[in-house]
């Protein structure tokens, strides 16, 4: 009795826990993109980027600063060294000091308690290497954000595309099944109709032929629904583990689509260009760097 009653109490906490870590998640196409802005993998890497940039820059920033420094050293002799020689001339006894050989036995130049203290203070003057490296700290911030500005953008398109591919998976499906049933229907009046003798078996056969095609188209978007959805997750930064609904319909999301038809394009308004741009100009800062030193 008391062991079944501890397997049950182990049964019913693990499905406890199980429950409490399957979590179900309702997102629209909005709410998934700012959720894959805050929890995807390459942005959290970006925005440290972001981070680790604006640090140099200060570190670059506080090389010109006056720099102080101090240091205290504290020393304890347990046991004093000894100078062997003059403990040697005192023991000779034709030594004039002789008598005084038991006083002097022991001589040591070192203290027993020994503190040192300092403090030293630097300051750079003029360094031209350090005046290029300040003038290129904005561009290099400007580097990093750049960059986080350029993943959030791919994010942007792989959720969206990702989002797009699931909800056309799961509508095809739902097609799928609505054809299904009609055929279903269809079969079973074809086979009602071939038990009174009013039609030949090849109209069943071939509506069964219909059956197993459409079933097995069914099996396999199934597959792609499931996989649509892993790649949303995956894209989103939301755990596998996880359940998640798509809210937005193929006809709502083309509806709110806006296109212009006009051409203006310009590549300055690309922030690839603004990334290549950046980095020419600290390449210039590089080599005049280099030249100063």
């Amino acid at each position: 009795m008391k062991k079944s009653l501890t397997i049950s109490l182990a049964i019913f906490i693990s499905a406890h826990l199980f429950s409490q870590e399957k979590v179900t998640h309702t997102y629209s196409l909005k709410q998934a993109v700012d959720f894959a802005l805050d929890n995807n993998h390459n942005v959290k890497n970006a925005k440290l980027d972001m981070v680790k940039a604006k640090a140099f820059n200060w570190e670059i920033l506080t090389q010109g600063l006056p720099q102080m420094s101090g240091s205290v050293d504290y020393n304890y002799y347990f046991k004093k060294p000894i100078v062997p020689a003059f403990s040697s001339f005192f023991s000779d006894p034709n030594s004039p000091l002789a008598p005084y050989a038991s006083s002097f036995k022991d001589i040591s130049f070192v203290l027993p308690n020994n503190l040192q203290a300092g403090f030293q203070l630097n300051q750079l003057l003029f360094d031209a290497r350090y005046i290029f490296g300040i003038q290129a700290r904005k561009d290099l911030y400007k580097t990093s954000r750049l960059a986080k500005e350029a993943t959030d953008i791919d994010i942007k398109y792989a959720v969206t595309k990702a989002y797009y591919q699931a909800e056309a998976a799961q509508e095809s499906k739902a097609l799928l099944q609505e054809n299904l049933k009609l055929i279903d229907k269809l079969l079973g009046d074809a086979k009602a109709v071939f038990g009174q003798g009013l039609s030949e078996e090849l109209d069943v056969n071939r509506l069964e032929l219909a059956q197993a095609t459409l079933q097995s188209q069914i099996n396999l978007q199934n597959q792609l629904a499931e996989v649509g959805l892993a790649n949303l997750k995956f894209q989103m930064g939301e755990p596998l583990s996880d359940d998640i609904i798509i809210t937005d319909k193929l006809d709502d999301l083309k509806a709110g689509l806006t296109l212009s038809t006009e051409n203006k394009f310009d590549p300055k308004n690309r922030v690839e260009y603004n990334q290549l741009n950046t980095a020419i100009i600290l390449q210039g800062f590089n080599i005049a760097q280099k030249r100063s030193g």
